[in-house]
């Protein structure tokens, strides 16, 4: 059975805008429309930063590392800065073969994801 309902919600806090992942998914070509939506659903008068929360996701592909770094150039075009936090380790595993390690800034946690964006 399929599931029904959002993929994600975005949590806008003070410091920080946090998309966070509903339920347990996998990446592939039929859910990539959602994420790509990310972009308009981040509207430009909303908090200065993004962290994504990754903590349900199970797998992803290359599709969904496309987005990922799509998001984050978008960000960073516009002056906002992206962390990427709870990293599952089949993912992170993907981030480092990519090399994609290097220019996403990664947290272990939502809380580490938060002082990062804090203490600037």
């Amino acid at each position: 059975m399929a599931n029904v309902g959002p993929l994600f919600e975005i949590d806008a806090r003070d410091s920080a805008a946090v998309v966070r992942f509903l339920r347990p998914t996998h990446i592939e070509a039929g859910s990539a429309e959602p994420l790509s939506d990310l972009l308009s659903a981040l509207k430009p008068s909303a908090p200065k930063a993004v962290i994504v929360d990754l903590g349900h996701l199970e797998w992803a592909n290359s599709l969904f590392l496309g987005i990922l770094v799509g998001l984050y150039k978008k960000l960073e075009q516009q002056s906002r800065k992206m962390v990427v936090a709870c990293v599952p380790a089949q993912v992170r595993d993907m981030l480092r073969l990519t090399g994609l390690h290097r220019l996403l800034n990664i947290h272990s946690t939502l809380d580490d994801a938060l002082a990062e964006i804090n203490k600037q």
